[in-house]
């Protein structure tokens, strides 16, 4: 009789768990179906492989033409305030939606004090024929394209001769080193725009291609300067950005300067890029934060020379990311009430990408942030006349001027010491099955950083070829005959 009890329990047991596992299975199930109909809502696509059958084609041309449906209804919607995403496998881009009433008075209201700030600038000048202090032309919220499907040739004729279209453009050529100016008025300013850049060839195309016909419609004369830090290995992008100012300065008379992070796009071009009576702070709405803000002078700011000068420009101490933005807004925020856009035209996206190699998160930012912060109370500030670098290159480009500069490190005491190592050269690329990693579009400096850093696995050497294709071995392999060296470990 015990027994039988003992397996009749048994059996109850077994069919209570396998209903257990097929309701969390359902649950599952259901929840994965949710997913998918809320990605399908929010206007994110997914391109199907091209060996689907005609039914799965069918289905997903069904389901295009209901989101471009959705789209146009949404388009009509003045209330939508998000944007919408198109996601084409590797390609993206986002849509913003139309503003409001209530946002349309906040544009006109900021634009109201661009104008007296603009007008007060040029009320004792020379009466000439000025540039409108808010052109007609600019077309307020804008798509942005994400795609790097361009190469340069294509961007520089693309953007570089008249493009943009309207407000100024005149169908002049931008000058040799990215410098542009209005041909039928006299701007009333003259804008510096500073990027740091290391390792991100693809935001840059990018970025110039999206900034420069927003430049232009605003009417400004301005001219693009990218910076590239060859060494130390850790990045410094303070510093970098401190020294594009300083080179900037010997080669362009600004009465502005904007600094810009490469992978942030803006979506609404009634934005103005130029400087007011305190400094400014562009990004107010950022898509990867829900399209909030956050206190930083950091991403794309603009303050005057003077200005920067007595704030003794960006703090030099933090090497990797992290920190450096929000040290700025401490020492900026002392003398001036900064000036942030309203989000209603402070609005951007940001392009997506991995951890740089050799920009990794600082894990001592917040330590040395507290140490910075006691001295920013007393105005002490490191900065321009403490940096002390060599410029490697000067590289006038179509679009751009080119810096590449060697910061030293001997007075950074907060510079982490990194092992490194000397290597010996043979001619060809390294392939499988030696490979450990492989990384695309990164520099010499930043493929041989990673071998000398890199914990995981031990890295043998690397293979590096001119376009930009990193690849760490872990044991001597066979040479290939692909153009390109490896670099062993000597």
């Amino acid at each position: 009789m015990k027994k039988l009890v003992f397996v009749g329990f048994a059996k109850v047991g077994r069919h209570f768990v396998f209903g257990l596992l097929l309701a969390l299975l359902v649950i599952v199930f259901l929840s994965v179906a949710k997913l998918k109909q809320n990605s399908t809502n929010r206007g994110i696509l997914t391109l199907q492989p091209t060996n689907n059958t005609q039914n799965n084609n069918n289905n997903n041309n069904n389901n295009n033409n209901n989101n471009n449906n959705n789209n146009n209804n949404n388009n009509n919607n003045s209330t939508a305030k998000t944007a919408t995403t198109v996601s084409m496998t590797a390609r993206r881009i986002v849509i913003p939606k139309p503003l409001t009433a209530q946002e349309l008075r906040h544009v006109v209201d900021y634009h109201r004090l661009e104008d007296e700030w603009c007008q007060a600038r040029i009320a004792n000048r020379t009466d000439v024929s000025w540039c409108p202090c808010v052109p007609s032309g600019l077309r307020g919220r804008i798509p942005i394209n994400m795609v790097d499907d361009d190469d340069w040739a294509t961007i520089e004729e693309l953007v570089g001769r008249g493009g943009g279209g309207g407000g100024g453009d005149g169908g002049d050529d931008v000058r040799s080193g990215g410098e542009w100016s209005p041909a039928d008025c006299v701007p009333h300013t003259r804008v510096a725009v500073v990027i740091p850049c290391r390792d991100r060839e693809g935001h840059l195309r990018v970025l110039l291609r999206h900034l420069f016909p927003i430049l232009k419609r605003q009417m400004i004369h301005f001219r693009v300067f990218v910076v590239d830090q060859r060494l130390p290995m850790l990045f410094n992008k303070a510093a970098t950005m401190d020294a594009g100012f300083l080179e900037a300065s010997k080669r362009f008379a600004f009465d502005c300067v904007v600094f810009h992070d490469v992978d942030l796009l803006l979506e609404d071009d009634r934005a103005l890029l130029r400087c007011g009576p305190t400094p400014r702070h562009y990004v107010r709405a950022l898509d990867k934060f829900g399209y909030s803000g956050y206190r930083s002078f950091g991403g794309v700011v603009s303050i005057t020379p003077d200005m920067f000068r007595q704030v003794n420009g960006y703090p030099l101490k933090y090497f990797g990311w992290g920190a450096e933005d929000d040290d700025m807004w401490n020492r900026v925020s002392r003398l001036w009430d900064i000036y942030r856009l309203p989000s209603v035209v402070g609005r951007y996206t940001a392009i997506p990408h991995g951890t740089d190699p050799t920009n990794r998160r600082n894990p001592r930012r917040i330590v040395i942030m507290r140490l910075q912060h006691k001295r920013t109370k007393e105005k002490q500030f490191d900065g321009l006349t403490d940096l002390v670098y060599s410029l490697n290159g000067v590289d006038l480009r179509p679009l751009f001027t080119r810096f590449e500069a060697d910061i030293n490190v001997s007075a950074i005491l907060e510079y982490p010491q990194q092992q490194t190592f000397s290597y010996r050269r043979a001619i060809g690329i390294c392939m499988d099955p030696d490979v450990i990693l492989v990384s695309s579009a990164v520099s010499w400096t930043s493929c041989r950083f990673l071998c000398d850093t890199y914990v995981k696995r031990h890295c043998f050497g690397f293979s590096y070829s001119g376009g930009g294709a990193c690849t760490l071995i872990r044991a001597v392999c066979s040479l290939t005959a692909l153009p390109g060296w490896t670099y062993v470990k000597q």
